[in-house]
């Protein structure tokens, strides 16, 4: 949902952008994210919690406003994912909206990063971490009659 009102500075104007480093899929937000823009953040969501990557990263960076319709689609995401084994983090380097998460307790329940090189980084070393498939060996030939 972008917004064609140029009246409002380009830092409050909502956008989404998506991204993906490695396998982690990153959502940047733009603007303010609340009752009338969490919907397009809530769909893109679900559309990347159905893809193959079980990581994926908000990045609030360049984020004006974070309200409680857009943390609870951020709950709803990460329990989705942590049901399929995957994890939501956010980044977010705004003191007052990271004030936000911490009031609520949504920190203790979202992982948070300062930054988005944070983020990747660890999701990175999660994906790395986690144990691959079991290499292929050929079943032994019974030995001949």
């Amino acid at each position: 949902m972008q917004s064609d009102d140029r009246s409002f500075p380009r830092e409050f104007r909502f956008g989404l952008s998506t991204s993906n480093f490695n396998g982690t899929h990153v959502v940047a937000v733009r603007g303010e994210l609340d009752l009338h823009t969490v919907p397009e953040l809530k769909r893109t969501l679900a559309e990347l919690a159905e893809l193959d990557s079980p990581y994926v990263i908000v990045d609030l960076t360049h984020a004006a406003l974070v309200d409680s319709t857009s943390l609870g689609a951020l709950l709803e995401t990460a329990r989705r994912l942590r049901a399929t084994g995957g994890e939501l983090v956010v980044s977010c380097r705004d003191r007052n909206i990271r004030k936000v998460f911490v009031i609520t307790g949504v920190d203790q329940l979202i992982p948070m990063h300062a930054s988005l090189d944070d983020a990747v980084r660890q999701a990175l070393e999660r994906r790395l971490d986690l144990p691959g498939p079991a290499p292929s060996t050929p079943a032994p030939e019974a030995p001949p009659a």
